[in-house]
């Protein structure tokens, strides 16, 4: 996890965001995702939103999920996003010129 934002908007119903950048595909990164977002919320009692800004679309549409947690055929706790963005705002990526820079948010 690379940031964590506190939003507090004057209506009330305070979350925090969790910000990941994510350059590809990595193993067990839906089991710290999950902990990450049960470890915000356990400390500070506040939903959790997870957004992972991905440089392309193969890492986006990876991190889009669905990730399990499983034992045998049973099933513990499937992951799923809320929101998708393909083509965001066009940004300077590393090393490169312009990319497009993709959010993932669950």
């Amino acid at each position: 996890m690379d940031t964590v934002l506190k939003v507090e908007p004057s209506g009330g119903d305070g979350f925090l965001i969790a910000l990941e950048a994510q350059t590809a595909r990595a193993p067990g990164k839906g089991c710290s995702w999950s902990y990450y977002v049960a470890y915000l919320h356990a400390k500070f009692g506040m939903p959790v939103l997870l957004v992972a800004v991905c440089k392309d679309l193969p890492t986006a549409s990876w991190a889009a999920g669905p990730f399990e947690c499983r034992v045998g055929t049973w099933t513990t706790q499937p992951e799923c996003p809320r929101h998708t963005e393909h083509g965001g705002p066009r940004h300077a990526g590393v090393g490169q010129g312009n990319s497009e820079i993709l959010v993932r948010m669950a």
